[in-house]
């Protein structure tokens, strides 16, 4: 899920990226410097999880023994 929401909001497929851009009628460049705090913390997530696959897995384990 993460991975596809960084897709959807980096340029060339990132739909979401261009309709952000065509509602809020902003330009990509001050919009992708808007987004690039999240873009680091989900890029942080996704290591994280291939790092340590346990992590997502841990959540479930834990809600039903």
């Amino acid at each position: 899920m993460v991975t596809r929401a960084i897709g959807l909001v980096t340029p060339r497929v990132g739909v979401v990226l261009l309709v952000v851009m065509r509602v809020g009628t902003i330009a990509m460049i001050p919009l992708m410097r808007a987004l690039l705090h999240f873009l680091i913390a989900q890029l942080i997530a996704v290591i994280i999880l291939c790092l340590v696959p346990e992590t997502s897995t841990w959540l479930p384990n834990v809600l039903n023994p």
